[in-house]
């Protein structure tokens, strides 16, 4: 059975996803969320470069149903890839494709960058597996391949932002989902190794969504002292766990300055606009940092390394 999501696409026009049964579904708090902010990033380079739409190239690893990779096609990209380790996902991508009127020049499958190719894109956007393993709710084979990040949900990212820079242009900028589910603060040490200085939390975000139940019984990992990293999540008298998601960007260019007028269309709830929330974060939270460095100016520049909290050895 099918249902399906709208994406408010930035030409004004409505995109259409459908979602199938066992396969990660296109969602608004995440995969729409990608979708939007790869369509404004697609529009600052070029304004930058001052070249047309059509000279620009993205590529969409563990592209699942293809948010971001359907959304920059009708954006008008020339060259859009769409990759996944699941067969299933592929063809659930260009069926979304197509079902828009576009076709993608290429999708095929591979493990996360392994494409077998050495092209360079604009633009890498991933909505990544960030589930921690204690996460997992038996939803079956193909859905923990979706959604299983690793230990603490984090190690399938890293792999991506490590693997990332030689599949840039120059200028070029990556763009991946983050949760508060997952080890937060890692993220920040291996950023900031492989991005020093040119990495940031997407405007706008994070916003606030709803996760899981907490009457379900795969929730009781997120009060389970033992864990190795600390989840960040919050109970709402809607009987869900609520949890924070990000857009990260990092870019290839040494001299990045990162101006982006436009706030993301309202998919979850912006953090910054609630302020007992926010206060929650600063006061608890490893996520603060995150948080500070999505609201604060995009000159101030990155946190040095020291100061992050340490909860793994690197």
């Amino acid at each position: 059975m099918l249902d399906e999501e709208h994406h408010f696409s930035s030409t004004g026009k409505i995109i259409r996803f459908l979602n199938g049964d066992d396969l990660y579904p296109v969602n608004r708090y995440q995969s729409l969320l990608l979708a939007t902010a790869s369509e404004l990033a697609a529009l600052r380079i070029a304004a930058q470069r001052t070249v047309p739409l059509a000279d620009l190239s993205a590529w969409e690893p563990c592209c699942g149903g293809g948010p971001a990779a359907v959304a920059l096609k009708h954006l008008g990209l020339g060259y859009v890839q769409a990759t996944d380790i699941s067969p299933e996902a592929v063809t659930s991508c260009v069926a979304n494709a197509e079902a828009n009127d576009l076709r993608l020049d290429r999708a095929l499958t591979a493990d996360l960058l392994a494409d077998g190719d050495d092209r360079r894109y604009d633009l890498i956007c991933c909505n990544p597996p960030c589930g921690p393993d204690i996460a997992s709710d038996g939803s079956g084979p193909a859905m923990d391949v979706a959604v299983r990040g690793g230990e603490t949900g984090v190690e399938v990212t890293c792999r991506l932002i490590e693997q990332a820079r030689s599949r840039l242009t120059p200028g070029g900028s990556l763009l991946f989902v983050a949760v508060s589910t997952t080890d937060i603060g890692r993220l920040g040490l291996v950023l900031d190794r492989h991005f020093p200085g040119r990495w940031r939390a997407f405007p706008s975000t994070p916003i606030a969504a709803p996760y899981r139940r907490v009457d379900a019984r795969h929730s009781q990992w997120l009060t389970d002292v033992t864990t190795p990293f600390r989840p960040l999540v919050w109970r709402r008298d809607d009987g869900w766990y609520w949890r924070l998601s990000w857009v990260i960007e990092a870019t290839n260019e040494p001299s990045a300055t990162f101006r982006t007028g436009f706030p993301l269309l309202p998919y979850g709830i912006p953090a910054d606009r609630d302020p007992d929330l926010m206060n929650m974060i600063q006061n608890n939270s490893d996520d603060a940092y995150w948080l500070r460095k999505a609201s604060s100016d995009d000159t101030a520049g990155p946190r040095r390394v020291e100061e992050w909290p340490r909860r793994v050895e690197e």
